[in-house]
């Protein structure tokens, strides 16, 4: 989970929510709330090897979201806050 505005209260407690409930369904998460530029975050969790990248930021919230994208998949999508956990869940299963 990467929170963009990482000094940002609500960005911050959304990012650490959806933390606590991706550990809650048992999906091992890394919550990258380093005071790192965006770019360098989404690139050491390429080179790391995480396979799933959700990003929670003030445009995201705006709209209830959270930014998900697969690392072997140049496509993005936008999952609805309260289902994100969820759906990553799913999308992990199914890889």
């Amino acid at each position: 989970i990467v929170p963009v505005e990482h000094d940002d209260p609500e960005v911050k407690a959304a990012a650490e929510k959806l933390y606590t409930e991706l550990w809650a369904l048992g999906i091992e998460s890394l919550l990258d709330d380093r005071a790192e530029r965006p770019g360098v975050r989404f690139k050491d969790m390429d080179l790391i090897g995480i396979p799933l990248r959700l990003v929670v930021s003030k445009k995201t919230l705006a709209t209830g979201e959270a930014e998900a994208k697969r690392r072997a998949s140049p496509d993005l999508s936008r999952w609805t806050l309260p289902e994100a956990a969820a759906q990553a869940k799913a999308l992990l299963a199914a890889a």
